[in-house]
């Protein structure tokens, strides 16, 4: 016994400072280690159960579970919480009532690299029930916000959409709707892509197709400016006499567009002219009628009468 005990007193103090130290770097390297890959971040992610043919999910009891990761900075920041998720396929599945699933790290997908800490909660309450498949109309989508003038109509298509779940569930589902669609401040008319929404966020379902069409039309009310005796002006060659004759010498303008537009018009800008470039002073034939001002290409124009001749000039 006195020579164990001595053996190991000699173990101990002999070269004790080196000993020391290499118990010190050891215990500073753990530390270090652990504080490198000790760093921890929480996420919740979408929790899919997977089930067997002919089988669907009445009610989950959450969407999403909390995820603890823990690793080292590097690798938790290439974690991307757009692919993160927990699958779990369901055994032993009963139709008679809810069912506990667990979950468990090796259920987390879409997390290389990372350590899972804690999953909360680790199992959910799950009712399952007869699948069925069901053809449902999709409502009319919603709009949101008001168009800058006028007001938006929509069209959609297609107009009905297949679901896949539970019998319960689609029994007495007629429609279902999408997501809303936003004309705020919207001017000119668009298309654009839609999502078709379940009718609650605890209904799990296949919706086919998930998306659809709609194509909005921004309708404007049309005002119009009506300018009578607006003077045909003649259009010449440079150096030319001024004051050619039209018959009739004055015309009435009409303008229609939106509102906006037409209130921005002034009415002193607005001219109308025919050409004379190339033409016989003797001629009688018509000779359309053209109005220019700001806007021109936003606007509907009308003139009454389109067409003017060359008067006579008049005797002095």
């Amino acid at each position: 016994m006195t020579s164990s005990w001595s053996k190991a007193k000699t173990f101990f103090t002999r070269n004790a400072g080196m000993k020391g130290l290499a118990i010190l770097l050891a215990t500073v390297t753990f530390y270090a280690i652990r504080g490198a890959t000790g760093f921890e971040i929480h996420y919740d992610v979408p929790l899919e159960i997977l089930v067997e043919p002919g089988i669907a999910i009445l009610e989950k009891e959450t969407p999403k579970v909390r995820v603890t990761f823990r690793g080292a900075p590097e690798d938790l920041s290439r974690l991307d919480q757009q692919r993160l998720k927990a699958v779990v396929r369901a055994k032993d599945v009963t139709l008679t009532g809810p069912q506990a699933v667990e979950i468990l790290p090796r259920h987390i997908e879409g997390a290389p690299g990372a350590s899972i800490q804690k999953i909360k909660p680790n199992s959910v309450l799950v009712t399952f029930d007869r699948e069925v498949q069901k053809e449902v109309l999709i409502e009319k989508p919603i709009t949101q916000g008001t168009p800058l003038i006028g007001r938006a109509e929509l069209d959609y298509t297609p107009k009905v959409v297949t679901l896949r779940g539970s019998q319960f569930r689609l029994r007495e589902l007629a429609s279902v709707g999408t997501e809303p669609v936003d004309v705020d401040g919207r001017v000119e008319s668009f298309s654009k892509t839609v999502r078709v929404l379940a009718p609650s966020d605890k209904w799990v379902m296949q919706v086919d197709p998930e998306e659809i069409e709609v194509a909005v039309t921004i309708v404007t009310e049309l005002v119009t400016m009506v300018l009578s005796n607006k003077t045909v002006l003649a259009i010449m060659e440079p150096g030319s006499e001024t004051g050619v004759p039209f018959d009739p010498p004055h015309v009435t303008v009409t303008l229609e567009g939106r509102p906006d537009i037409i209130d921005d018009i002034d009415p002193q800008q607005v001219q109308v002219f025919a050409s004379c470039l190339d033409l016989d002073p003797t001629s009688t034939n018509p000779i359309p009628v053209m109005a220019h001002f700001p806007h021109a290409a936003d606007v509907t124009v009308r003139l009454e009468p389109d067409h003017v001749t060359l008067g006579s000039e008049e005797a002095p």
